[in-house]
């Protein structure tokens, strides 16, 4: 197909997304000057780039997020081509990208094609796409063009689709100079911008769909801003390729940014500096992309921080949605910024409005921004708000595949209350044999005009028990970590507790609740209702999550308890990790309280739980606290502020920390499952690498591995565990001699 194509000479740019690489094919001499390749898990790379055709190889496996994304790196009047099978035979089809939705020990059977089910049959209504009868074992095949999707034959087919070209192009080329004219929205945006002038507190919300030019927008704003103003400006986002588009407005060339008075910082990271700084030597802008995907407490306090903001984002699209994001920080902006405005950018720039592809990913997707709601709820209809009108469903998949209205809700309601809903959680919806999606209804009205509407959502993964010995001695030795199971094996990796890769565990993957309702109960009724549901068949429900306080409080508020949280920040979250359990059966809190020994210990001696944000410290406490109140009184520790600041020479290791310790020394377990051990071992003068810690531990400062690797002049941090782990060896030979 790809070789057809080019050989046209139609188009100067394609992109062929495909697992097989033309350059490895000897008679593709040429094609690199037109064709760039890159694998579906790639895709990221390629975004804010154009092409004029963009060739999906089904063939190597169709992954929702890089079709649609993709998708829009196609300039108008560009062609986007699907290979693949034929349509009749989409959902019998064993994809290769069915291997991200298995759990061990499920395999390509026990997945039913519901997904490409229900992606064929949009095809099939849809009037946009021309399907063709394509073979391609002839070197010289010809393309039939057929009006009706009925394809004959047992060839390939090709599915296309091509965009409609809008009365001029406002985007340059990729290799063109990135000077052009700004469309009306953008020159709107411009003005906005510039009236944030130095000297008074502002913020300014940027709205916009995806590619109707918001981050290329803002590097034009930013262009102007810098002619007319003094002063830095600090720019922060997820992840630094997303703002490929503005850089690339920004500067007169594609580098990250010629002037010296842009910088960028991750969102933890231009936080903490900035409240490191006077107000004089703050900057004068700072613009947050994506604000969406950071958490509403960073955002608040970089409110609270910076004197002139620009919070951005998208507000549906394939890289997540920034829907709920009014409902959730616009109260936080009004409170901080009075006069604060917004703008949305409408009009796309590299198509016409109602442009056929844009609508048909979509609506098949289910990536528009249709409410949730047929109607919004009244003051009075949330005044009289019942949970007894609460009622909770399983939906199987295949009732879902065949009922678009009620798949439609569940994805708008997940999609308004997570940023990163993707169309990859379609799929999963749709296509993974171990989660059971689960929705509440609320009964609204009376008679004959009661209606129910979907209020709640969670999707849920049931993680079998291992069974096989070998299997469960390679993932305890750190040897294998088969796909899915995420709890199962924190439980064994980071809480050495084996026996949790024999007992059945339901993860919680998400729990929405629709904004407009939340605080009313819902989602501690909903989670009472799963526990009732799943309490036959599992020993622990469990959930790991960015550890906002607020997000915390409201699972141990609901039964479950904090069994372990990170020691390193999220740089876009500002959050620590955290994994909540709750027991199910007598196994299930035998594991639980082993699981809280383990926390307890590790939070009384890892320095680096001293060093979290006041918030975070305080639910901390309240969760040890909690847990401690179930310990049996041997394995009870002070509470972390009566604390002793320093540590005894004497203190005990218990059996399952000695085998931590010995995982560790042999490489199955990181450093930071450990630290907290290693800094309590006594008799350590002989070597040097662990007298270190011990002596960093007394003097109540947190061990960087990287300050110990220059301690030592070792090149980095890879050595430095392997000195730790060598010596550790040692360390445990010698204590298990007779004294």
């Amino acid at each position: 197909m790809l070789k057809w194509v080019v050989r046209q000479k139609v188009y100067s740019r394609i992109l062929w997304v495909s697992s097989i690489n033309y350059e490895s094919d000897s008679s593709s001499t040429g094609f690199s000057r037109s064709v760039v390749h890159l694998t579906a898990g790639k895709y990221s790379s390629v975004l804010g780039q154009e092409f004029d055709c963009v060739i999906f190889d089904m063939f190597s496996g169709l992954h929702p997020d890089a079709f649609t994304a993709l998708s829009g790196t196609l300039t108008a009047g560009g062609a986007f081509i699907l290979v693949g099978p034929r349509l009749k035979d989409w959902p019998t089809f064993a994809d290769p990208e069915y291997h991200r939705l298995l759990a061990y020990p499920q395999s390509q059977q026990d997945i039913k094609g519901h997904f490409l089910h229900y992606l064929s049959r949009h095809i099939s209504q849809s009037k946009s796409w021309a399907v063709f009868n394509l073979s391609l074992l002839q070197d010289n095949s010809r393309l039939e063009i057929r009006r009706s999707i009925q394809v004959s034959g047992n060839h390939p087919v090709k599915v296309s689709i091509q965009a409609n070209l809008p009365e001029r192009s406002t985007l340059p080329s990729s290799n063109a100079p990135p000077r052009f004219t700004a469309t009306g929205d953008q020159q709107k945006l411009i003005q906005w911008v510039l009236k944030m002038s130095p000297g008074r507190r502002n913020a300014l919300v940027v709205t916009a769909g995806r590619g109707r030019g918001k981050s290329s927008g803002l590097g034009l704003a930013v262009n102007q801003w810098l002619e007319k103003f003094a002063g830095q400006i600090w720019v922060t986002a997820p992840s630094k390729a997303t703002l490929h588009s503005f850089y690339r407005f920004l500067a007169d060339n594609s580098a990250e940014s010629s002037d010296p008075r842009v910088h960028f910082y991750a969102p933890d990271d231009l936080l903490q500096k900035g409240q490191l700084l006077s107000p004089k030597e703050l900057p004068t802008l700072v613009i947050v992309d994506e604000a969406a995907a950071i958490s509403t407490s960073l955002l608040k306090a970089m409110a609270n921080t910076f004197p002139r903001l620009i919070f951005a984002t998208t507000t549906h699209g394939y890289e997540g949605t920034g829907q709920g994001f009014a409902l959730k920080f616009f109260p936080v902006l009004s409170s901080l910024f009075p006069r604060w405005k917004t703008i949305t950018l409408k009009h796309p720039v590299r198509w016409q409005p109602k442009d056929p592809l844009e609508n048909f990913i979509e609506k098949s997707f289910i990536l528009d921004n249709q409410p949730v709601y047929q109607k919004s709820f009244d003051e009075a209809a949330l005044n009289a708000f019942s949970l007894r009108r609460l009622k909770m469903s399983l939906h199987p998949a295949e009732t879902l595949c065949g009922d678009q209205h009620l798949l439609g809700k569940l994805m708008r309601l997940l999609t308004i209350a997570h940023y990163r809903t993707t169309p990859d959680d379609l799929r999963t919806i749709l296509d993974a044999p171990g989660v059971r999606t689960f929705s509440v209804t609320l009964r609204e009205g009376k008679g004959e005009g009661e209606r129910e509407e979907v209020v709640a959502a969670a999707l849920i993964s049931m993680e079998s028990p291992f069974t096989d010995p070998t299997m469960i001695d390679a993932i305890w030795q750190g040897e294998r970590r088969p796909r899915g199971h995420l709890l199962q094996q924190s439980l064994a990796q980071q809480l050495c507790i084996r026996e949790g890769l024999g007992t059945p565990v339901a993860r919680v993957i998400r729990i929405a609740v629709h904004p407009l309702l939340q605080h009313k109960g819902i989602g501690s009724w909903l989670l009472g209702k799963l526990k009732q549901h799943l309490k036959p068949q599992v020993s622990l429900i469990g959930a790991s999550f960015a550890g906002e306080p607020d997000v915390v409080r409201f699972w141990l508020k609901n039964g479950y308890h904090l069994v372990r949280m990170g020691s390193k920040r999220d740089h876009v979250s500002g959050t620590y990790a955290a994994m909540v359990l709750c027991p199910m059966s007598p196994e299930g809190k035998h594991i639980l309280r082993t699981a809280n020994i383990r926390f307890q210990r590790r939070s009384h001696y890892d320095l680096h739980f001293q060093k979290y944000p006041r918030q975070t410290s305080e639910i901390l406490e309240q969760a040890l606290l909690s847990s401690r109140s179930k310990l049996p009184s041997r394995s009870k520790l002070p509470s972390r502020s009566k604390r002793n600041s320093q540590w005894s020479p004497r203190q005990r290791l218990y059996d399952g920390e000695k085998a931590l310790l010995a995982l560790f020394a042999e490489g199955a377990r990181p450093f930071e499952n450990i630290e907290d051990l290693l800094t309590r071992l006594p008799g350590v003068s002989d070597y040097p690498a662990l007298k270190y810690l011990r002596d960093k531990a007394l003097k109540q400062e947190s061990v960087e591995l990287q300050a110990l690797a220059s301690w030592f002049s070792l090149t980095g941090r890879k050595q430095a565990v392997q000195l730790l782990r060598k010596e550790l060896k040692e360390w445990l030979i010698a204590s298990d001699k007779p004294s």
